[in-house]
């Protein structure tokens, strides 16, 4: 089969042949499902052009600097931990939302990050460097990327740092929180559904082989109740993280790009978005 409605045979001389243009005949296809040597060439199964065309994406959670050389995003796991391209393919385009479109190309880039469980929550009256409250949230790598002795697609522990931002999704208790870095005025983002929200990681303790213990500021402690929390689950919500280092940016061509941090996660889904350059690979 050459194309959708054209099929290429053997030549025929036999009984049958008409010169009728408008006679039909019946084929019976059946999909190729092993490679073929046919005339001495070798025919895939594989069907390329048929594949989806995959760019892995994201977007940022927090605003980036025409001169910053690192970028907060909320998942880049897919950018390098699957099909591992190496830096010289790792290109990527930002593009800024809004009325007018900003785009920055950035190449040869190179991603941090990881995702996975909220296992544990707990509260306190005063924060890292602040007299406002604060959240501890325990985390550990989903069990899909964990390992003992990691691979380059996996984690034996969540990677973030103090001074990094992640982000919590999927979590059960509290209706809504303001995300805050050392002072209510110096807001990370405005959570409005359960504690849903960006934060940014005011301290960060090891607290096993593969847990870390996240502490977050918080402008209010307001409507959370962690002792309400069930004891028989194993995670209380989800979170990931990463990172890019855009340091190899052009400095006559960088742009500024705005995190919208009123709307909780939807807010990310309306900042700046970040996708490679080249596709998924088609075989593994």
């Amino acid at each position: 089969m050459i194309a959708s409605d054209t099929v290429e045979t053997q030549n025929y001389s036999g009984v049958g042949i008409v010169t009728d243009t408008a006679f039909t005949r019946p084929t019976i296809w059946t999909k190729q499902t092993s490679d073929l040597i046919i005339d001495g060439e070798k025919v895939s199964k594989e069907r390329d052009y048929l594949e989806p065309q995959i760019y892995p994406n994201t977007n940022i959670i927090a605003s980036v600097g025409s001169t910053d050389t690192k970028m907060y995003v909320k998942d880049p796991y897919l950018f390098s931990r699957i099909d591992d391209l190496g830096q010289t393919l790792n290109d990527i385009i930002i593009v800024g939302l809004g009325t007018t479109a900003v785009t920055e190309v950035i190449k040869t880039v190179t991603y941090q990050g990881d995702y996975g469980l909220v296992i544990g929550i707990g509260t306190s009256a005063t924060g890292i460097n602040t007299t406002s409250p604060m959240l501890e949230i325990d985390l550990i790598p989903h069990p899909n990327i964990y390992s003992t002795s990691p691979n380059n697609s996996q984690v034996s522990k969540p990677g973030i740092s103090t001074g990094d931002y992640y982000v919590l999704e999927n979590t059960i208790l509290g209706s809504g929180v303001t995300s805050i870095v050392d002072d209510v005025s110096n807001v990370v983002a405005i959570g409005n559904s359960f504690i849903d929200n960006v934060y940014y990681a005011s301290k960060v303790t090891s607290i096993g082989s593969s847990s870390i213990r996240v502490s977050v500021n918080v402008d209010s402690l307001n409507g959370i109740n962690t002792s309400t929390l069930p004891t028989d689950l194993e995670r209380f919500g989800n979170y990931t993280w990463g990172s890019i280092d855009i340091s190899s940016r052009s400095t006559t061509d960088s742009r500024a790009f705005e995190f919208y941090n009123q709307n909780g996660l939807v807010g990310i889904e309306t900042s700046a978005h970040v996708s490679r350059i080249l596709q998924m690979r088609l075989a593994y």
